[in-house]
């Protein structure tokens, strides 16, 4: 454990490396923290957005900037897929919408936010909304972690003091049977 540890504190001083990069994709497949990453991915595409479309960058050049942040490869690919639709001269919602990697609200407002002219109000909405919900969603895990850490601590201590209990048992029943 140790080991580990000290692995982990050297990735992270190491500038070059960043400890999300690390261990998220191990992490993923993980029924909470898969969702945790999904909405993070999310919220960083819609940072991405914001920023570009605020800065009125093309849409298809905007995309092809978020396909190259530091995503899943399914998202990278969806992103790339709709960017090339967007070049084919479809709207955004429209080239979103056929991917299964981005959820309906997600395509929705963003194609709300194209329409009305707001793209960079629509994405500062979605990402601090997903942004919330990684916070809200670490939150309530920690809460159910610590009753479940305190059980698993009980149930260590109850096998310790079995252990020990079940030695003094067979002692003493030696200590009977030799007498």
């Amino acid at each position: 454990v140790l080991i580990v540890f000290k692995l982990v504190r050297r990735i992270a001083n190491n500038r070059g490396v960043q400890i999300h990069h690390v261990f998220a994709p191990m992490l993923a497949p993980l029924p909470i923290i898969g969702t945790f990453a999904v909405k993070s991915h999310l919220a960083s595409v819609c940072a991405v957005l914001e920023r570009l479309a605020a800065a009125n960058v093309p849409l298809n050049e905007a995309l092809r900037d978020c396909a190259a942040l530091h995503v899943p490869g399914g998202l990278r690919r969806a992103l790339l897929r709709a960017q090339a639709r967007v070049e084919q001269g479809q709207a955004l919602g429209d080239a979103l919408r056929p991917e299964r990697a981005f959820p309906r609200s997600f395509v929705t407002m963003l194609a709300l936010g194209e329409a009305s002219g707001k793209l960079d109000e629509a994405a500062r909405h979605l990402r601090a909304m997903y942004e919330q919900q990684v916070i809200s969603n670490i939150r309530m895990t920690l809460d159910i972690a610590g009753p479940i850490g305190v059980l698993g601590l009980g149930a260590v201590a109850l096998a310790v003091y079995g252990g020990i209990f079940a030695a003094l048992v067979s002692i003493s029943d030696a200590f009977l049977n030799s007498m």
